[in-house]
């Protein structure tokens, strides 16, 4: 799967569990303290947006992030069943995950930090070794596209919503 594969089937699902639950852009705005403005990027496709913003999209809405992104699932299936977690507890999780994964795949298979930063155009590892250190929040501000790229790298593109398992 490629990203623009994947922004495409996160944008359909957003729009379908918007049309299921029969509620429009102001509500979510209400719920989620995000913009109108934003909320319509993100709807359009046409924004990158982070992982806290569709985090709180999604809380608004009442879905559970890993069923969001387990696309086996059908969008209406991932309604109702929010797990009553915080957003630093999300980060958290994603963080430990990607950092898990990152670590068994360098000894597995030699995918050190370098070679994930090389393969995504970075020509530092220090970006990366940024996004995966526990000593700072900086998932915070990754964007979908990084997200995406990061899991890529790792072998997960096509089961992202591990990354969301406590």
């Amino acid at each position: 799967m490629e990203y623009c594969e994947f922004k495409e089937i996160t944008n359909i699902r957003l729009i379908e569990i918007i049309r299921h639950q029969k509620i429009n852009v102001s509500y979510i705005a209400k719920k989620s303290g995000i913009s109108q403005s934003q909320i319509y990027k993100v709807f359009s496709g046409n924004s990158d947006t982070t992982l806290v913003t569709l985090y709180k999209i999604l809380l608004s809405l009442n879905v559970d992030i890993e069923l969001f992104f387990n696309f086996s699932i059908p969008s209406e299936k991932t309604i109702n069943y929010q797990k009553a977690c915080a957003e630093n507890n999300i980060l958290k999780i994603v963080k430990k995950n990607l950092k898990i994964q990152q670590a068994n795949l360098s000894r597995l298979e030699g995918l050190t930090q370098s070679k994930i930063a090389e393969k995504m155009g970075y020509s530092d590892y220090k970006y990366i070794n940024k996004l995966l250190s526990t000593k700072n929040n900086s998932v915070k501000d990754m964007y979908l596209s990084t997200l995406f790229s990061i899991t890529k790298q790792l072998g997960l593109e096509h089961k992202i919503h591990v990354i969301f398992r406590n």
